[in-house]
């Protein structure tokens, strides 16, 4: 059956039970690296399981992708512009959005993210970090039985 959403777009299927939902999305910029991939994932993975049983100063991620683009970048200091002979790796994690939380709590989220990160990569002198919210929701299609 088709239904019609809420901005007037004909969609078949629904939303999952979780409806709409609010994250906090922040993207980590480093040079692709195939020595950081595998700490990469396994550093991401274990914060995406630490759903249950959460530390206290330790937060849990609600997503994560990992991916690679080609592009050119300022220099903050030497304001050159130059074009990096590799590729950039992009890590992008979601942190679910509560009515409960904070602009510093979210800012001590992306900072141990960060250095987390960066001990992992401890070769690179910067990493640029992206941060915007953005809202998501879980479709689920009809499909025939």
């Amino acid at each position: 059956m088709n239904k019609v959403d809420p901005k007037g777009v004909r969609v078949s299927g629904t939303v999952s039970q979780h409806g709409f939902r609010e994250y906090d999305c922040v993207e980590l910029y480093l040079p692709k690296r195939l020595s950081y991939l595998s700490r990469l994932y396994d550093y991401l993975d274990s914060r995406l399981k630490k759903r249950k049983g959460r530390r206290t100063g330790t937060f849990t991620l609600d997503g994560f992708s990992i991916y690679e683009v080609d592009g050119a970048w300022r220099d903050d200091e030497t304001e050159r512009v130059f074009v990096a002979d590799e590729r950039t790796l992009v890590i992008r994690v979601l942190l679910q959005r509560h009515e409960s939380g904070d602009a510093d709590s979210l800012q001590q989220k992306i900072m141990e993210l960060a250095q987390d990160v960066a001990d992992i990569a401890p070769k690179e002198k910067a990493i640029f970090i992206s941060h915007y919210r953005q809202n998501g929701f879980t479709f689920l299609p009809n499909r025939p039985s």
